[in-house]
């Protein structure tokens, strides 16, 4: 059935212009609909469109006032143009489409004559103080005499203050009304599954201990967060801090760029610059090769206390070693669990020098438990593990000037340590008679040099890793019976850095050595010929670590090409037996890894770690991973490490000064 066009553009007209009232909208649809009755002869059922009832019974009527009163009916000019539309023709249908948005219920308005939302009651509250506030000040304006405490910038202070509290309390008042008069909510099913999966998992999880665990996890993190460190180890030395004399240009003092008028400087700032002048400079040059006091080198405040420390130490018994193989003898299985019986406590982390750790070495006695470490500026740290006084037992002495590299105790004395620093020198400190003397030390001409490292052949003569600068690279062998007059230039490597050199334990003249070249060389002092090897083995970069096990039988190398390897050595050849993969790359601010052989055995090696949490690592010659030392103490890496002779105990060192016991 086809409508004309003025009729269809007559009902846009009205239905546009029907969105102010609802009184005027039920008229106009009513004309409306009477134009489009009198266009159309018959309804959706043959009946004219005149005759379609737009006011059913009476309860239906009712129904709908009390939908209209919740704002949720439809305009009654809906319901008689939804009948008239499917009589429509598809021209008047296009043309019903592009009004419905004028037709549709007016869900937005009805809406707004709901009860009023929180947000809208603020606004209204906020409005009405407002206009209050506004009524008031047009009648105190009214009153133009005021006091100096009660001009109008303050009283629109005081007005606004007013406002703002008033509104506070509105907001309490309609939030308490919410949540006493919020209606339950009604969860769709989805959401009631989604909420009885959760308790379901939460019931499980109580069930499981797991949330008893979660609070307690919590507590202790919150409690190690609340734990300050507390600081042990050696007395830090007082320096005299000088005041700061702030430089200032002739511009600044408001001077001529020629000086004129310049001031003379005051008898303070005279003295200030000769004592500067007569102090001799820090350049960490070499010290006098001795022997000397041992306390000349101590710098510290406390040095009563390092006195007695070192009288006590003094006393201790001079035992040899023999006890070794009781403690870390054994099968392969037994050595490990007595390593898994290792512990470590904070009371045992001790800051000894006050720099970066080098070397370190047990003093061999059972009566106490005394740790030595090399630092980087040449500190000499001594800990004695337990001992109860200012500095946790620890002291700090300054024997070199440069990193201790190397650091031994004699085999025939153990109260002689022998230390091997990079500048230039090979020192020995006696505890017992507390001196320090210079066993060897590089020419003058020679400065730019450095010693790496020394290996003990017998009590009495050393072998030296040296460098030599650009002429050549060396390994001396020095007699101490002779304090350093006999030396014996032994040419390595092909004129490349030797890092390490050690000594076989039983026939003490093989050596071998590692180079920045990546090669590991077997030597024989007897017959020494120039940079020609018995034999060698190639690593991928520059070896930093070497040692013999206690047999002689197996070499052990740490290189920066990330592999542990276990060398078999029989006098004769040197094979690689294993590969293990191992991240060596400490970088710049830590001290290189070198494995260590566990005392009395072939078999087990411990190094250090970069993985987190922070651990020592027990390898075996197999390849496998024995064992690993990780506790909640230890918080850095432990590049350098020592093993006792003869009692349970493993020193780790990191880079910062501090020393971990492990027993």
């Amino acid at each position: 059935m086809m409508t004309c066009l003025p009729c269809t553009k007559s009902l846009h007209n009205e239905t546009d212009r029907g969105d102010s009232h609802a009184q005027d909208q039920g008229t106009r649809t009513t004309s409306v609909t009477s134009r489009l009755a009198s266009s159309s002869p018959a309804g959706p059922r043959g009946s004219p469109l005149s005759e379609i009832s737009l006011d059913p019974d009476p309860e239906t009527q009712q129904g709908r006032k009390e939908q209209q009163a919740h704002g949720t009916i439809w305009h009654s000019s809906s319901l008689a143009v939804s009948d008239m539309v499917s009589t429509m023709s598809p021209t008047a249908m296009a043309t019903r489409r592009s009004s419905r948005r004028v037709l549709q219920p007016r869900n937005r308005r009805m809406l707004s004559s709901s009860p009023e939302s929180p947000p809208a009651r603020k606004r209204m509250r906020v409005k009405e103080i407002k206009k209050k506030v506004k009524v008031e000040k047009k009648e105190e304006s009214s009153d133009e005499t005021y006091s100096p405490h009660e001009r109008p910038s303050v009283r629109k202070n005081m007005q606004g203050k007013r406002i703002k509290k008033e509104v506070k309390e509105e907001e309490e008042e309609n939030a308490h009304d919410e949540n006493t008069s919020m209606p339950p909510v009604i969860l769709s099913e989805f959401e009631r599954k989604i909420q009885e999966r959760i308790a379901e998992r939460n019931r499980l999880m109580a069930s499981l201990g797991i949330l008893k665990v979660k609070e307690e996890l919590n507590a202790s993190v919150a409690e190690a967060r609340k734990k300050k460190a507390v600081y042990r180890g050696i007395v830090r030395e007082q320096k005299s801090q000088e005041p700061v004399v702030i430089r200032r240009s002739l511009r600044q003092q408001q001077l001529t760029p020629d000086g004129l008028n310049l001031t003379l400087p005051s008898d303070e700032q005279v003295a200030r610059a000769e004592k500067r002048a007569a102090s001799p400079v820090d350049d960490h040059s070499r010290p006098q090769p001795g022997p000397a006091p041992l306390m000349d080198f101590y710098k510290a405040s406390n040095r009563e206390e390092c006195e007695a420390m070192l009288q006590d130490l003094a006393t201790v018994s001079s035992s040899s070693s023999s006890g070794m193989v009781e403690v870390w003898g054994g099968s392969t299985d037994e050595v490990v669990n007595r390593l898994k019986q290792l512990s470590l406590v904070e009371e045992r982390v001790v800051k000894v020098v006050p720099d970066r750790i080098f070397s370190a070495c047990f003093h061999p006695t059972v009566e106490k438990m005394v740790v030595m470490v090399g630092g980087k500026w040449g500190g000499l740290g001594i800990w004695e593990v337990g001992r109860e006084d200012e500095s946790n037992g620890a002291y700090c002495f300054q024997p070199h000037a440069r990193p201790i590299n190397c650091m031994s105790v004699s085999p025939g004395d153990p109260c002689l340590v022998h230390t091997t620093s990079y500048d230039g020198s090979l020192r020995q400190t006696d505890l017992h008679a507390a001196q320090v003397k210079e066993l060897y030390g590089l020419d003058d001409d020679q400065r730019n040099s450095f010693l790496c490292w020394h290996a003990q052949q017998d009590a009495h003569t050393f072998l030296l890793a040296a460098s030599l600068g650009r002429v050549m690279q060396v390994c001396v062998c020095v007699d101490a019976r002779c304090d350093g007059r006999l030396a014996k230039e032994l040419l390595v490597h092909d004129w490349k850095n030797v890092k390490v050199v050690t000594a076989h334990p039983h026939h003490t003249h093989y050596y071998a050595t590692g180079g920045s070249d990546g090669l590991v060389c077997l030597w024989d002092v007897r017959s020494h010929k120039k940079n020609k090897p018995i034999d060698s083995v190639v690593h991928g970069r520059n070896v930093t670590g070497l040692e013999f096990s206690s047999s002689g039988e197996v070499l052990v190398s740490t290189s920066h090409d990330d592999y542990l390897r276990f060398i078999t050595c029989d006098g004769t050849a040197l094979e690689v037996e294993r590969k293990i993969k191992h991240n060596n790359h400490t970088g710049r601010w830590l001290t290189t890894f070198k494995a260590r052989f566990v005392p009395s055995s072939d078999d087990l090696v411990c190094v250090g770690s970069m993985m987190w949490p922070r651990r020592v690592e027990v390898w075996g010659r197999d390849g496998s991973l024995k064992h690993e030392l990780a506790f909640e103490a230890l918080g850095s890496v432990n590049s350098i490490l020592a093993f006792h002779p003869q009692q349970h105990a493993l020193a780790g060192c990191n880079s910062s000064g501090r020393v971990y016991v492990y027993m």
